[in-house]
């Protein structure tokens, strides 16, 4: 059961371009033909836009929703978009952004959102599916508020919480037959009823056992004897289970036969050592998307692909974990062609999963998530200077939560899970990702609110979230005043002697202070922060060099502030891979200095290293990093560079950058809503590079001003 989500474009029947993300294909779905036809005449009705599938996991909500859509692609002209809730909805907006060649570089995440949304509002002829839905609460963010004849919406949720829902129960008898005849050929229509009956006409526990007879079995009799034993010795350990999660009228014998069914796939695998221990590492990992490279670790195998195949083999073919795939259609000369390809990811049933998980013994269980914790946290990365890594990390964020979900569960509070989940909020704050920040704080500040120098931590993150909303000047003053009055009892001049969290939130004290133009006391405290042998690490000395650098930059202090800039230079080089925005930064700042200093070939060079810099940065964390950060600096570094160009009297070139400051800035903020700070710089260029075009090059040094 693939959930790997995919971009597609294909004509419909008038020869438009639809719009698509949908999982792939299932060529072994059938029936559930009258309950489709259902979905879709509801959702042609003008009163009921919204429809909901219902019912428990693995009854195949997930599948009639992808048929559904499949069917039906034809009749919507715009788009039709698949979205996993379960996954980072932000990011699956961006997807839909991107192919709607919407301008999202100046957006948040969120805003990128209410500008699909606002598409939404305005286009008709749309099919957006939410699969695995818990709540309206859940969802609503990300719902436009649309009219019947703009577009449907298909949701798939396992709670009952919902208005407009249809109720998918278990297969008929026919469908049943069909559909077992299908996986086991030469099936006479006696055994596959018999086999269907005995199983409950369940969907889910029939791929099993179909799956299970295809490899092992000659006939489904030898099955049916095998159930029924394993039957006679779970019904009483299952009783009780039944009881307590009973949600539908088939669900007491529906959770059963699922436990007997892959209770028999399960003690086949037992046989395969190695792969079962890889199956019960799955189960405290997230369902979707289990990066290949995290499995190998995990095995044991990074340098042996050969032996991954052969732990993996059995796994794939009981139907317990899946590879991802992606399959591309395109077309060629009117011709729609198709390029189906394996992903670096598997995935497995949620289900087949849970059911696992209940089977391990609490001894086991703890086991377990110490091992799975371990080997994500190794390659969970945040670091600013690592973006190669981000990659990784992004795979890496859904099963970082599944973990720390399990800590909550075991009340485990232990460093490790303490840094796991610091982990996670820098990790959500370098991508921008708001909400996910407020959420995960939330639960830091509740779970650990007994840890020493939590208060600390937590305002010291406050703040960061604080300039991560864009805060207006008023707000900052309010944090500012807030971190002052927690370090109230705390004397500055002893900031030497103080431990790390402490450091950080005066850290963030003097980035309120710069902000506001309280440049004195910012420079204090980082001065004092750089001498400090808490703060010692190369990565910390070279922020605290660059902010100091940039204050005396900002105090017209050149000579100081280039010195400052290169130690940066210096710390930051030796510490980390290139690229590295905070290089670019530097070396950006370090050209105002030079410029200012009227050293115009110095000025040039640091410039052009900035410029370089912010370009490899770009490349590199395109779909990982700030990114519409990384476009203002370089912006800057290309408003630099017309100066100094303009000032050497090389008109071609300073052109050229003048068109490259433009499009880098209004990928940052659109042109009709630049501030008059953005209107006064390009208005400087401009009368730079007309000087220079009445070769008055010399008269260019009266006009030289601070950019900022």
């Amino acid at each position: 059961m693939f959930r790997e989500n995919i971009i597609l474009e294909e004509p419909n029947e008038n020869n438009s371009r639809v719009k698509y993300q949908l999982p792939l294909k299932n060529n072994n779905f059938t029936g559930r033909e009258s309950f489709i036809q259902t979905l879709h005449t509801k959702l042609e009705q003008e009163k009921t836009p919204i429809l909901v599938i219902f019912g428990p996991k693995g009854i195949g909500k997930t599948q009639v929703a992808k048929a559904y859509a499949h069917q039906y692609l034809h009749i919507y002209d715009n788009i039709v978009w698949w979205f996993n809730i379960e996954l980072n909805m932000e990011d699956q907006y961006k997807t839909l952004a991107l192919a709607l060649q919407l301008n999202i570089h100046s957006l948040k995440p969120n805003e990128i959102v209410k500008a699909v949304q606002n598409i939404l509002r305005q286009t008709p002829g749309w099919l957006l599916i939410f699969d695995n839905a818990k709540s309206w609460t859940e969802l609503l963010p990300f719902l436009p508020q649309q009219q019947a004849e703009r577009g449907h919406i298909l949701v798939t949720s396992d709670q009952r919480n919902w208005p407009h829902i249809e109720t998918l129960s278990i297969f008929t008898a026919d469908e049943s037959k069909s559909y077992i005849q299908k996986m086991i050929p030469n099936t006479s229509d006696e055994d596959a009823l018999t086999l269907a009956a005995d199983l409950e006409f369940f969907p889910l526990a029939i791929t099993q056992a179909s799956l299970f007879i295809n490899k092992h079995l000659e006939n489904i009799s030898e099955y049916l004897i095998l159930y029924k034993t394993k039957k006679s010795e779970l019904f009483q350990q299952s009783l009780a289970l039944l009881k307590e999660n009973s949600s539908s009228e088939y669900m007491d014998n529906y959770r059963l036969t699922i436990d007997i069914a892959y209770s028999i796939t399960l003690k086949k695998i037992q046989e395969h050592e190695k792969s079962f221990h890889l199956l019960k590492i799955c189960s405290f990992l997230h369902a979707d998307a289990i990066p290949k490279f995290l499995l190998e670790l995990i095995s044991d195998t990074c340098k042996k692909p050969i032996y991954f195949n052969n732990i993996m083999r059995p796994l794939l073919a009981y139907g317990l974990i899946q590879r991802d795939q992606i399959e591309k259609q395109y077309l060629i000369d009117g011709k729609v062609h198709v390029k189906p390809s394996f992903l670096n990811s598997y995935s497995q049933h949620r289900l087949l999963q849970e059911v696992l998980y209940e089977k391990l013994d609490q001894e086991v269980r703890l086991t377990y998530f110490d091992m799975t914790l371990e080997k994500v946290q190794s390659q969970f990365t945040i670091k600013t200077v690592e973006l190669k890594k981000w990659k990784a990390s992004i795979a890496l964020i859904n099963h970082v939560e599944a973990i720390l979900s399990k800590a909550y569960d075991f009340q485990i509070k232990s460093k490790n899970i303490y840094e796991l989940l610091a982990n996670s909020i820098d990790f959500y704050f370098r991508r921008d990702q708001i909400p996910a920040i407020e959420q995960s704080l939330h639960k830091l500040t509740n779970y650990f609110a007994e840890w020493p120098g939590m208060t600390i931590q937590a305002l010291h993150w406050e703040s960061n979230l604080c300039v991560s909303k864009r805060a207006t000047a008023k707000e900052l003053e309010v944090m500012k005043n807030k971190i002052k009055e927690t370090l109230n009892a705390k004397n500055i001049d002893q900031l030497a002697t103080y431990d790390r969290t402490t450091l950080e939130l005066y850290f963030s004290l003097a980035a309120m202070q710069s902000e506001l133009g309280e440049a004195e006391e910012a420079k204090a405290i980082f001065l004092m922060l750089l001498n400090s042998s808490q703060f010692n690490d190369l990565n910390s000395k070279q922020i605290c060099c660059a902010n100091i650098g940039n204050i005396f930059l900002y105090q017209k202090q050149n000579l100081e502030a280039i010195n400052y800039l290169k130690l940066s230079l210096e710390y930051n080089q030796q510490n980390i891979c290139h690229p590295d925005p905070n290089i670019g930064y530097t070396y950006n700042a370090l050209g105002k200095a030079y410029f200012q200093q009227y050293e115009i070939t110095k000025a040039e060079n640091d410039l052009m290293s900035a410029e370089e810099n912010f370009t490899h940065s770009v490349n590199e964390c395109n779909k990982y990093g700030d990114l519409a950060r990384l476009h203002r600096y370089r912006g800057w570094a290309y408003f630099g560079l017309v100066r100094v160009l303009c000032v050497k009297g090389n008109l071609e070139k300073a052109e050229e950058f003048y068109n490259q400051f433009i499009k880098d800035i209004t990928k940052v903020i659109p042109r009709e809503k630049w501030t008059d700070g953005y209107k006064e710089c390009d208005n400087i260029l401009i009368n730079d590079i007309n000087i220079l075009k009445e070769s008055r090059i010399q008269s260019v040094f009266s006009s030289v001003s601070i950019y900022t």
